[in-house]
Formats: structure tokens, C-alpha cells, sequence
């Protein structure tokens, strides 16, 4: 099946002559498996919680309780989960974002990676070059090397969008990658 997306979960196109692929959420609306062409995703609080669901048709009111549901609305024209951003913080550094050209972000079903654009990143990655000695960046990757695993170097991040806040702490965006005499902790960084 081509698909939108890993399991075909990306948003239909509004665009004549554009195609994305089947929709997993379409092909069930279409089949009467599901009432309504929506889904929702539960997020684990932490890597090491595995509670995270998916639920299609709606959402499972359980798992919500007395929590408010926020609704992000994704950018017009779009073929992807593309969704306005109105600010990052590291720690307390507001990074910077500039509308029309930074202002947005992706959420993907396909990548485990942070992703960002060059100009937002080069605000964590200037507080992490005063830490650690070893930086560098290779194929849209940066690298530090660590003496140990700590996460105290690391802050936690916070994403604004229209209306939700979403807070990352370290031990959900850093993965340490073990070598010989060391530890490395990479981020991706969108090409501008």
C-alpha cells in the first residue's frame, strides 16, 4: 500500500494532482470500521513508562479522565502534520523564532528524533559547547562527548504552539551512544 506517513496516518491533501498515498484512517472510515476519520495518540510520561496508546475512531475517554483534550490546528495546505510554533525554550533561553521561516515544527509517526531548525538549535547548541569540550557536527548531526550519562548538563524543553505546551525533559530527546572510551549524545537539526 502506499502510504502518507509510516502506517498511512498523514493528513488528506487538498491539493488537485498531489498524491500522498492511501490513508490507514481513510481505508477504516471507508470499510465502517470507524465512525469518524480521527486519532489520537496517548504519550507515555517518560521513555521508561511504555503506556503510550493509539486509538482510532476518537479518543478513549478513560485514558483522558478529567484532563482537558487540546486540538492543535494543523497549517493550511499542508500535506504533512505541520504545526505553528510560538516559542522553544531551553531552560529558561528563549530560542529564537522568527515568523514565516522557523515558526513551525513537524510531528512525524516515523522519526524518534528531535527535530529543529538550524537557528533554533544554535541556542542549545551554544550553551552545550560550554559544557563539554568535544562538539561537533556531522550529516545534520551534533555530537558531544560525555564523561558519564548524566542528564544534569541537559535543561528541559519546552515547545509553544497555538495551544498546547508540550515539556521534553532530557531523558526524552538525549540518547547516549556508548564507544569505546566514551559517550555521545546526538540531536538531528533540520537543514534550513
Amino acid at each position: 500500500m502506499l502510504a502518507s506517513g509510516v502506517i498511512g496516518l498523514g493528513p488528506r491533501t487538498k491539493n488537485p494532482g498531489t498524491n500522498n498515498g492511501d490513508s490507514f484512517l481513510r481505508s477504516l472510515f471507508s470499510a465502517g470500521l470507524i465512525n469518524t476519520e480521527i486519532f489520537a495518540i496517548k504519550f507515555s510520561k517518560s521513555v521508561k513508562d511504555k503506556s503510550s496508546k493509539i486509538t482510532f475512531g476518537g479518543y478513549d475517554s478513560e485514558l483522558v479522565g478529567d484532563n482537558h483534550i487540546s486540538w492543535e490546528p494543523i497549517m493550511p495546505g499542508n500535506e504533512r502534520w505541520k504545526i505553528k510554533l510560538s516559542k522553544m525554550v531551553y531552560g529558561d533561553k528563549n530560542l529564537e523564532i522568527k515568523a514565516n521561516e522557523n515558526d513551525w515544527i513537524l510531528i512525524t509517526t516515523g522519526e524518534s528524533r528531535l527535530r529543529m531548525y538550524r537557528s533554533v538549535f544554535s541556542g542549545i547548541e551554544d550553551d552545550l559547547r560550554k559544557k563539554f569540550k568535544d562538539c561537533s557536527n556531522a550529516d545534520s548531526l551534533f555530537y558531544c562527548v560525555v564523561e558519564d550519562r548524566s542528564l544534569s548538563p541537559f535543561k528541559r524543553l519546552e515547545i509553544h504552539m497555538s495551544v498546547t505546551t508540550i515539556y521534553v525533559d532530557p531523558a526524552d530527546y538525549i540518547r547516549f551512544v556508548s564507544l569505546i572510551s566514551n559517550c555521545r549524545f546526538k540531536t538531528i537539526k533540520q537543514k534550513s
